[in-house]
């Protein structure tokens, strides 16, 4: 009993498929790595950081030299129990650059989104 799926005997046992015989799907779904980087907008700003980023690029040196590591896991896991450990009178510096640097963000996309306009009603001038 022959598998549908399975190579010919036409084929031979070393020439592999071409892509769109190999499976349907493949064919019709292309590069997903490929699709994902055309989704994206050229040009495009990234967002804000949030204040833990804020505050975990000023102490990474020293939790890592703390650690006497550099594992990504391991600094990681150490700096998310020191920022819940943190005083409360330390967070709020961190908080309010985030929001400044949050507003910075949100203005500079409102100019990036602005020369764009209505895409729709660009043809359309008539004054009625």
């Amino acid at each position: 009993m022959s598998r549908p799926w399975t190579t010919s005997r036409l084929q031979g046992p070393g020439r592999q498929k071409p892509p769109g015989e190999r499976c349907p799907q493949e064919a019709l779904h292309g590069n997903k790595k490929a699709k994902q980087e055309a989704r994206k907008a050229p040009g495009k700003l990234a967002g804000p950081p949030h204040a833990y980023w804020l505050w975990l690029d000023e102490s990474r040196e020293a939790i890592q030299q703390e650690l006497r590591t550099k594992a990504f896991g391991v600094v990681g896991k150490s700096a998310g129990e020191k920022w819940k450990a943190l005083l409360a009178s330390t967070k709020p510096a961190y908080e309010k650059l985030a929001a400044d640097k949050k507003d910075d963000y949100e203005t500079a996309m409102a100019e990036w989104t602005e020369p764009e306009g209505n895409k729709e009603n660009a043809g359309n001038n008539d004054d009625e």
